[in-house]
């Protein structure tokens, strides 16, 4: 009889130790989950700075274009100059043609 409920007392240190082991496990788990969803989330944090600074560097694109748009413009101002000397030979051709007339009235 008393070996018996020796027996039984040593299953129950055994499952009270196993049940012991079990929880501390499952807590050294928790806290590894959590830490591992910290670290995540830190990551996803940092992610979402770069993908600010990202739209940081689209901002400079669009600047950038309008530095191009700019350039066009200049374009558009070479072709008015362009414009300008067609019309200055023009004139010249008319000063050359007013010299002719000159030279017929002299003979």
């Amino acid at each position: 009889m008393v070996m018996m409920i020796m027996i039984r007392i040593l299953m129950m240190m055994m499952m009270m130790m196993m049940m012991m082991m079990m929880m501390r496990m499952m807590m050294i788990r928790m806290m590894m989950i959590r830490m591992m969803m910290m670290i995540r989330f830190d990551d996803v944090m940092i992610r979402d700075d770069d993908d600010d600074d990202d739209d940081d560097d689209d901002d400079d694109d669009d600047d950038s274009d309008d530095y191009d748009d700019d350039d066009d413009d200049d374009d558009d101002d070479d072709d008015d100059d362009d414009d300008s000397d067609d019309n200055d030979d023009d004139d010249d051709d008319d000063d050359d043609d007013d010299d002719d007339d000159d030279d017929d009235d002299d003979v």
